[in-house]
C-alpha cells in the first residue's frame, strides 16, 4: 500500500487510569508504529476535528489529546492529494 493509505489509530483508553510505577506499552514489531505514548494522567480524552479548507482539495484531521483537563498533544493528518484523472475531486469519506 502507498504511504498515502496509512491508517492512523488513536487510543485514549482507559478513560481514567490508575497510577503504576512502570510503563505498560512495549513495541513488539514494526506493523503498528507508536506515534505518541502518554501514560501519566487520571483523566484523558481525545477530540477530533475534520476540516475541508476552501483553498485546498485535501482535508485536515486534527486530533487533540487532553490529560487532566489540559491539552497535552496535537497531531495533524492530511488526506492524500487527489489522483489525476480519478474522475472526482474529493473522496466520499474526507469530503
Amino acid at each position: 500500500w502507498p504511504l498515502s493509505a496509512t491508517v492512523h489509530e488513536f487510543s485514549t483508553s482507559p478513560a481514567s487510569m490508575f497510577w503504576i510505577p512502570w510503563r505498560t506499552y512495549e513495541q513488539k514489531d514494526d506493523e503498528d508504529v507508536k506515534i505518541k505514548y502518554i501514560p501519566a494522567g487520571n483523566s484523558k480524552f481525545g477530540a477530533v476535528e475534520i476540516a475541508s479548507p476552501p483553498q485546498s482539495d485535501q482535508s485536515l484531521l486534527t486530533y487533540r489529546l487532553f490529560v487532566d483537563g489540559a491539552e497535552a498533544w496535537t497531531y495533524l493528518v492530511t488526506s492524500p492529494p487527489p489522483l489525476a484523472g480519478a474522475g472526482r475531486n474529493k473522496d466520499a469519506i474526507w469530503g
